[in-house]
């Protein structure tokens, strides 16, 4: 099963897969233009049903109405002797939906009908219609909701008009009665397909009228409607479609439909006709099955092709692990072989007739101190004669050695030499040339072997002078010394011993019995073991020991017992050793700045802590700390006072722990607790770092000046988080990055999302790379209008990314991770130059504006690249605008100021982006010069209804404008915030009022479309 995966894995199953994926993407773009297709009919289709509706419509309340006004002026005429049967006796516009006419009184009863006398009296001025009337003294047809007539008692729309006195006023109505169920008959008719619909609806949102291919869609007149995206629509154009909400749809029949709407002229009235999506998308999809029929049938003839192609590459995977098991065979052979020279005592190498080295082992290259480089194969005799000189491993005569080496070799024939080095080692060479020209060399370091071999020969002259010698040694030894026969008496001592003890001279004769020296000792302070016997007892079975003197000295003895009963002692001073090494431990496992447990001890904390959660479910915590604003105190306090800072910190946090707990400093602002969890309920690790983000948010005093920082905690929980030292600094940090990504000076518990965050900025991170590498960012523009001539002056660079998988994303999306890691230097050159390029096409009065981001500005390269892309893409630097925000300049004000200058000086326009929004300190707009200022857009959107953003933009205008500092406002929606701004003085404007940022094509620089609303707003 395995060679067959591995059989797929050849051309062929690629070109398959590549044929599948370019089948069912030409089946998925045809459907694609098919529901397209469909939708744009249904358009179409709709917009003339609607525009007949509305006719139809409109011809049937102009008959009404003119009926009514005939009515009106025939009763009036002559009221006492008017009939209304014989008036409809008459020829007339009446249609077949009229139910009856009728003429009411200013009592509001119902005078005559065209249903004939009445046999009782009929009050309608209750009704909407009537009161309509008596409240507004105009003639004006009024159009009411369905309601049920009185008189014909059927739902019907009236249409009434106002009858007046001759005086003028009001003397009642006459009224014409729409039979709505004619009408939704009259709807129904239409052919509108499956689930189609028509309705009349009032500008009101009460449908008058609906109708359908269903006869459920007749039965909802009288409904309101007014929370129908309808009215959304209508307020953006008078007629139009869209598709309706399942919201709305669910007040009717739930069916998903594309509504086409028409106004009805200066009526209150909407023509809407509905078609299901059903209906409109039943060609397209049976299209679609078709479609996929064959693309089956098609993947299922490109899947057998894969197929056979694979198992011919199966047969060929047979044959090559055949030979690659042939070639492991005699991999292994060379292997026993190097094994073999690696494990050599002694130098081997071998040259060929050439002079050049075929092969040599380990010990070779570590006898000569050579390296792999210099002993590769290859490498000539000369040369590595050459590196052992320069390694020093050569006799002093190096060029004499090297002559003499290279005439030896030259000789062909057998030899053995004994080369002393200049290092005092002495190494025998045996020499022995191969029939094929080469030799072989076995070279044995000897250098012990000489010195037995002189040892043995001056061994007779060093006797004579030994005994002075020792005696000299004895005693100029650093170390004391001193020999105890079997008796436990002194044998010998030297001056050393003498003084490590302070004993006097005549405790340090022959013969003086050790216990006497003991007893001395202890006598005068200087011994504090036990009583003389059991000291000497105990010594005879501990060859070495550490003694604490009185004085405070520290004393190594290291005893060696003879075979006659007696023991040699050396007595050594190790104290300052002792301290050393002590100091060395503790420095090893602790902080050299604050004394605290460093990292690998911290580690060592939480693994043992790890080990007893294990065995016995002993919970604790993990706290990773960081100081805020610590980076300002080292750079405006200089780094003696941080580290002041930091010894103050640590005994604060010192003083908020028990025992049990353990703190730690890792490095730079970083401290870290393991809390062992005493709380049943939980808890305690938030408790804690509540009380120490209290306890680091009060002042500190350095150096006689008061120092304010915070802290920022993660916290990470054993075992719920993890149950090893890794695992848990990792959450704890990940905790401790959110703290301070949601604001700092706070604390945050890790959760599981964090981890997936921090994959996820991983992925991001590699994809940022790749979209750059494939051209995947966009640039677009956005126009920059001067209030003064409603002209565009310029156009901000705003970055796209065109993802292959999720399409267009914001900058918002990944700009903040591009500068966090530092990708953001490449994207931002390529913004920049692609820009530049871009605007030298542009007419000269258009500038381009640029955003440069903190990281940029850190980037000691940057003037240099904006100089070069002026250079490469021709535009002027008088065209180039840079904006940079409050926040880089805050963060990094000196060397800010000094490139800004410098880019000033160039002529480049360099401007305040997001003024307001961060500190907003005055000190900026005095140290350097801004050529413009850009007011965020937050206070340009609540200006007209925030009265605080309108101060603010005020005084932004008036500090402007005394500093002769240019403005622009971001974020212009409406018409009012134009006019406003431009009445204020701002001297630039943009927003999605003005223009939508879009590709350089799109851009107008003669005439934007915004130009002659904008000039009717002002």
């Amino acid at each position: 099963m395995t060679k067959w995966f591995q059989a797929l894995a050849q051309t062929t199953t690629y070109l398959g897969v590549a044929v599948i994926a370019i089948i069912w993407s030409g089946i998925y773009l045809l459907a694609s233009q098919e529901h397209d297709r469909a939708y744009q009919d249904a358009v179409h289709q709709g917009s003339n049903l609607a525009l007949v509706l509305e006719q139809y419509i409109r011809r049937v309340i102009e008959e009404s109405d003119g009926d009514l006004l005939a009515l009106r002026q025939h009763y009036q005429d002559n009221p006492q002797a008017f009939d209304i049967a014989r008036w409809l006796s008459r020829p007339r516009s009446n249609t077949d939906l009229t139910l009856q006419f009728g003429i009411a009184n200013s009592d509001g009863y119902v005078v005559q009908s065209s249903h004939g006398p009445l046999s009782a009296p009929i009050y309608i001025g209750d009704r909407a219609h009537f009161k309509f009337h008596v409240e507004n003294a105009t003639d004006q047809l009024y159009i009411s909701d369905p309601v049920v007539g009185q008189v014909s008692g059927k739902l019907a729309i009236e249409f009434t008009r106002r009858r007046n006195n001759p005086d003028g006023s009001f003397a009642g109505i006459v009224a014409t009665s729409l039979d709505v169920l004619q009408l939704e008959k009259v709807f129904s008719s239409l052919d509108i397909g499956k689930g189609g619909i028509v309705s009349l609806v009032g500008l009101d949102g009460v449908v008058r009228a609906r109708g359908g291919s269903s006869p459920d869609a007749q039965r909802f007149a009288g409904i309101s409607a007014a929370d129908s995206p309808l009215f959304r629509a209508i307020r953006q154009a008078t007629n139009g479609s869209y598709w309706n909400t399942a919201a709305s749809s669910a007040k009717f029949d739930g069916v998903r439909r594309l509504i086409s709407y028409r106004v009805i002229g200066d009526l209150p009235l909407i023509a809407i006709v509905g078609l299901a999506e059903n209906s409109i998308f039943q060609g397209a999809n049976t299209t679609l099955q078709k479609y996929i029929i064959a693309g089956g049938i098609l993947t299922a003839i490109v899947l057998i092709v894969m197929a056979l192609g694979a198992g011919q590459k199966a047969r060929i995977s047979t044959a090559t692990e055949e030979l690659k098991s042939s070639k492991e065979s005699l991999g292994h052979t060379n292997l026993l072989l190097h094994a073999a020279l690696t494990n050599m005592a002694h130098g081997l190498c071998m040259f060929d007739r050439d002079q050049r080295l075929v092969v040599c082992n380990e010990r070779y290259g570590e006898m000569y101190a050579l390296n792999p480089e210099q002993t590769k194969p290859g490498t000539t005799l000369r040369a590595i004669l050459e590196a052992r000189v320069s390694a020093g491993i050569s006799p002093d005569d190096a060029e004499e050695y090297i002559r003499t080496r290279l005439d030896e070799v030259a000789g062909g024939k057998p030899y053995y030499a004994e080369n002393e080095l200049s290092n005092g080692r002495v190494y025998a060479v045996s020499h022995q040339p191969m029939l094929t020209g080469g030799w072989v060399a076995i070279h044995q370091d000897v250098t012990e072997l000489k010195k037995i071999e002189r040892a043995l020969i001056e061994s007779t002259a060093a006797l004579k002078d030994s005994n002075a010698r020792f005696t000299a040694a004895l005693q100029n030894m650093s170390h004391g010394l001193c020999m105890i026969d079997s008796t436990q008496k002194l044998l010998v001592a030297n001056e050393r011993y003498r003084q490590i003890y302070n004993l006097p001279q005549e405790l340090v004769q022959p013969g003086t019995p050790l216990s006497r020296i003991i007893e001395y000792r202890s006598a005068s302070g200087n011994y504090i073991g036990p009583a003389a016997e059991e000291y000497i007892a105990a010594q005879l079975n501990n060859p070495t020991d550490i003694e604490k003197l009185g004085s405070g000295r520290i004393v190594m003895i290291l005893r060696h017992a003879m075979t006659d009963g007696s023991w040699l002692t050396t007595h050594e001073d190790i104290t300052e050793r002792w301290r050393n090494e002590a100091r060395v431990s503790f420095l090893a496992h602790h902080d050299a700045l604050t004394g605290l447990a460093n990292r690998p001890a911290l580690v060592e904390k939480i693994e043992d802590a790890c080990a007893r959660c294990r065995q016995w479910n002993e919970q604790f915590n993990v706290l990773m700390i960081d100081l805020d604003r610590f980076k300002h105190v080292n750079d405006t306090l200089g780094h003696p006072a941080g580290d002041e800072l930091l010894r103050q910190v640590a005994d604060r946090l010192k003083g908020a722990l028990r025992e049990t707990d353990v703190l730690a400093r890792l490095g730079g602002d970083e401290f870290a607790i393991v809390q062992v969890n005493d709380f049943t309920e939980g808890g305690g690790g938030e408790t804690l770092a509540a009380r120490i983000i209290d306890l680091v948010s009060e002042p500190f005093s350095v150096d006689g000046k008061v120092v304010n920082i915070g802290a920022s905690i993660g916290i990470a929980l054993a075992p719920q988080h993890g149950i090893n030292a890794s695992d848990l600094l990792k959450m704890a940090d990940l905790a401790l990055y959110n703290a301070k990504y949601l604001g700092r000076n706070r604390y945050t518990i890790f959760e599981p999302a964090l981890a997936q965050a921090a994959v996820e900025k991983h992925l991001l991170g590699n994809e940022l790379r790749q979209a750059l590498e494939r051209g995947e960012f966009e640039v677009h523009y956005q126009p920059i209008v001067d209030t003064k001539t409603l002209k565009m002056c310029s156009a901000e660079a705003l970055i796209r990314w065109r993802h292959p998988i999720k399409g267009m994303v914001l900058p918002d999306h990944f700009i903040p991770f591009a500068e966090e890691s530092g990708a953001i230097l490449n994207i931002g050159e390529w913004i920049l130059h692609a820009a530049c390029r871009e605007a030298a096409k542009w007419p000269s009065s258009v500038k381009v504006a640029v955003n440069l981001s903190a990281v940029q500005l850190r980037s000691p390269s940057l003037l240099d690249y904006v100089m070069c892309v002026l250079v490469e893409t021709g535009l002027s630097p008088e065209r180039l605008e840079l904006e940079v925000t409050e926040t880089a300049l805050i963060e990094h004000e000196a060397e800010c100021l000094v490139l800004l200058r410098r880019l000033k000086n160039l002529g480049i326009t360099v401007v305040l982006d997001d003024f307001g929004t961060g500190y907003s300190s005055l000190s900026q707009l005095t140290m350097f010069p801004f050529d413009k200022i850009k007011i965020d857009k937050s206070f340009t959107k609540n200006m007209t209804h925030r009265a605080d953003c309108a101060a603010i933009i005020s005084a932004v205008l008036a500090l402007a404008h005394s500093l002769d500092i240019q403005t622009t406002a971001e974020g212009v929606e409406k018409v009012d915030q134009l006019r406003i701004l431009r009445l204020a003085g701002v001297s630039t404007v943009q927003g999605y009022f003005i223009q939508r940022p879009c590709p350089a094509s799109e851009l107008k620089f003669d005439d934007l479309a915004v130009t002659g609303v904008v000039e009717d707003a002002a």
